[in-house]
């Protein structure tokens, strides 16, 4: 395990032409679920997963407030660290927002990107999608959050409440067309977290994406059948390969 400034790390070190792979894992997910993908990949590419800021071995009191763009800023930060120029980003997810806010910069440095299962549509007009202000944040009791949103993942998110309050609130559906890198989008058609109907709206919003829906398989299609999520992403990463 590595660390670099308070983010542990994975980081295969392999010394390939291919550009790198980011892995952004999920909401209280941390570097060694992605362990059977890790090991999958990294015959052939250089693989860095970090404990994202507040979660696994990344502890810091300084990232209990933490919203979605400081997450983005911070791994963009912790690449430059690891002087990388380059990346290629397969996120999951809560790691999705990180991803996609990244991908929507103008000066991104992202070659390719993988959203798997990705979190952060909002359709304002579904009334189970309701979102609170962040002024109003400090001022609800979590019974009232709990109530509003029967999320096990509040429930469980500890001393990161405010950081998932700060996401679930984070709208990425403005961002996408802003994201211009080839794009693979991979879900579970028996996904029961988010709902598949999501993935057409982010490919309809990105220009430059295609889906690929893993028949049979949930949110964690990764550690369900880690040989055939880490062949769906080699496939599209060598079609767009730039060596």
């Amino acid at each position: 395990m590595r660390k670099i400034n308070d983010i542990a790390y994975i980081d295969t070190k392999n010394d390939y032409k291919k550009t790198p792979i980011l892995i952004l894992h999920g909401w209280q997910q941390n570097k060694e679920s992605w362990n059977d993908i890790i090991e999958l990949m990294q015959d052939e590419y250089r693989v860095i997963c970090p404990d994202l800021p507040g979660f696994g071995e990344s502890k810091n009191r300084k990232f209990l407030d933490f919203g979605v763009d400081d997450y983005a800023r911070y791994i963009e930060k912790f690449l430059k660290e690891l002087g990388i120029k380059k990346i290629n980003i397969l996120a999951h997810s809560f790691g999705g927002r990180i991803a996609i806010n990244m991908a929507s910069q103008e000066n991104s440095i992202i070659e390719n990107l993988i959203l798997f299962s990705s979190a952060g549509i909002i359709e304002k007009d579904k009334k189970i999608n309701r979102v609170i202000s962040s002024k109003s944040i400090k001022k609800i009791v979590p019974e009232k959050i709990k109530n509003k949103f029967k999320s096990r993942d509040y429930i469980n998110a500890g001393e990161l409440k405010n950081v998932f309050i700060k996401a679930i609130n984070y709208n990425v559906k403005p961002l996408l067309k802003n994201v211009h890198c080839p794009t693979l989008i991979i879900w579970g058609d028996h996904d029961q977290e988010l709902d598949i109907s999501k993935s057409y709206l982010i490919q309809r919003e990105i220009k430059d994406s295609e889906i690929v829906v893993l028949q049979g398989y949930t949110h964690f299609a990764h550690i369900e059948n880690p040989y055939l999520f880490s062949g769906t992403v080699k496939k599209f990463l060598k079609k767009n390969e730039k060596i």
